[in-house]
Formats: C-alpha cells, sequence, structure tokens
C-alpha cells in the first residue's frame, strides 16, 4: 500500500483534506482485449481503525504501454514489487490520480 505525503481535498463540498492511500486491487492479461489491465483503489483512513473508499480505477493498457509504465515486468513481478507498480501507474496517469506524482508517494510501512 501507498499513500501521499500530503494531504488532499477528498470533499470537494466540505474541503475535507485527508492522506490519501492508494491498494493494488487487481491485475493481469485482458484475454479479450490483449493488453493489460491494473485496478487500484483510492480511499483514506475513517478514524475508527478502517478506510473510507474514494474511488476504483481501472486502467486498460496495450502491451506497449503497459511496458512503458511499468518496465520487463511480468505478472510475477508485479506482485512481487506492487508498491512500486502503484506508485508507477498513479504517475502515468496524474489526471486520474489528483495530479499526483511519484514524489507526492510513499509507501506505507507496517508497525
Amino acid at each position: 500500500m501507498v499513500k501521499t505525503i500530503e494531504k488532499h481535498v477528498v470533499d470537494a463540498q466540505t474541503e475535507l483534506k485527508k492522506i490519501i492511500f492508494f491498494q493494488l486491487v487487481t491485475y493481469g492479461r485482458d484475454a479479450i482485449g490483449g493488453g493489460w489491465f491494473v485496478t487500484v483503489r483510492a480511499m483514506y483512513e475513517d478514524g475508527n481503525g478502517g478506510y473510507v473508499e474514494i474511488s476504483l480505477t481501472t486502467e486498460q493498457y496495450t502491451e506497449a504501454k503497459f511496458r512503458s509504465v511499468f518496465g520487463g515486468m511480468d505478472v510475477n513481478t508485479l506482485m512481487d514489487t506492487e508498491d512500486d507498480s502503484m506508485v508507477g501507474q498513479i504517475a502515468a496517469n496524474p489526471a486520474k490520480f489528483w495530479g499526483l506524482s511519484a514524489q507526492d508517494m510513499e509507501k506505507v510501512v507496517a508497525a
């Protein structure tokens, strides 16, 4: 899991700002289209030990685009480097992720 370093607005009406967490939900080959797909969940902590989901974003990639975002990774490597993969996807699609870049993110370290 990765998170933003700074708080970002998660509710435009109330201007609620929270640290946003990102979790890789699913990924793999698209059997029909022939490319790849990666799904990332964005959420923030609710203050009671749980999370509130903000969005669930699935990106479809051609083989070439997948390689440009994730390098030479196959699905097994993607699983082993999940956090780095999410940062790569977020940085490659800033318009879908609050304009965030790789420099805005950090890995969540288990306590």
